[in-house]
């Protein structure tokens, strides 16, 4: 990752857009490096995405200083399509000054915190061993879950942790890509059904293609969908209803943007897809939610609309 450079930062955000709009995705959350390139790419692309220039503390002020100025340089840009965050890595690669100081800071600019936190159960043992809090309870004391947070994985959090982010539902909200998480052979895994019990909104992600190797968020509700029938041991558990408020309401509400995105409403934006069930592997249909979040592929999708455009 030490050879990745702006132009490999461009090109590889305007490959992930392109993947992106086959599968019917119009807006995305990232945080990375080089990001005003990715923003660039996003211009170009047409998308709509949250950004955020990520920093860890052993960068000194200057990491935290550099995710502030990308926030304010690129809010509200490409016609309001960009939106950005304040982007620290972590909370065991950023010490709790630099989160107290995010924190103030997306106050201020009124934008999100996005960063990883509990990502495993070996994250959260290892921040209670050494100082007796888990990650979450972590942002709580430093301010973050009190800005506002986009929680990336979410796969260590424990039952302490749900009454913690309850408190904050209306501003906080937790990724899920469980591809990635079985790929890599982490348990447990997201608490989606604590948290959505609890108010707290829950999003689908892919991680990046690192890690997940394609951009196909329709395989990762397809995977949230019947792991978590699997988990809760009822098939009757997450239907295809639910797989898909958590595509459209839930992401958009991960986001801050419920009522604007994930919903064909009046006032939200005019973002829609259509996708093509005549293929065979889509026939017979007895239910279209069941054949979008079941059958329904990337080639489907034939049409990626973003603003009306």
């Amino acid at each position: 990752e030490v050879n990745v450079g702006e132009r490999d930062v461009y090109l590889g955000t305007m490959v992930a857009a392109a993947e992106m709009i086959e599968c019917g995705v119009t807006t995305f959350a990232d945080h990375y490096f080089f990001m005003d390139e990715a923003a660039r790419a996003v211009v170009d692309s047409g998308l709509r995405a949250n950004l955020g220039s990520a920093f860890f503390s052993t960068q000194g002020d200057d990491g935290l200083a550099d995710s502030v100025a990308f926030a304010e340089r690129w809010s509200g840009a490409a016609g309001g399509r960009i939106t950005t965050c304040i982007a620290p890595h972590a909370p065991y690669t950023v010490n709790d000054q630099h989160l107290r100081r995010a924190a103030d800071e997306a106050r201020r600019l009124g934008v999100k915190v996005h960063l990883h936190a509990s990502e495993d159960i070996a994250q959260a043992r290892s921040s209670i061993t050494s100082r007796g809090l888990t990650p979450i309870q972590v942002l709580d004391e430093t301010g973050v879950l009190d800005a506002g947070t986009i929680i990336a994985h979410g796969n260590g959090i424990v039952d302490d942790d749900i009454p913690v982010l309850a408190r904050y539902r209306d501003r906080v909200g937790v990724t899920h890509g469980p591809k990635g998480y079985f790929k890599f052979a982490l348990g447990p895994i997201t608490p989606i059904a604590a948290l959505r019990a609890a108010g707290v909104p829950v999003g689908y992600c892919t991680d990046g293609v690192a890690s997940n190797n394609t951009m196909d968020i329709l395989e990762s509700m397809r995977v949230a969908a019947i792991t978590q029938k699997q988990i809760a041991g009822d098939a009757t558990y997450f239907n295809a209803g639910m797989a898909l408020d958590i595509a459209g309401p839930g992401s958009a509400a991960v986001l801050g943007q419920r009522g604007a995105l994930g919903e064909l409403t009046v006032g939200a934006h005019a973002d829609v897809i259509l996708v093509d069930l005549d293929g065979f592997h889509c026939q017979p249909v007895h239910d279209v939610a069941a054949a979008l979040v079941y059958s329904v592929q990337p080639s489907d999708v034939r049409t990626t609309i973003v603003g009306g455009r």
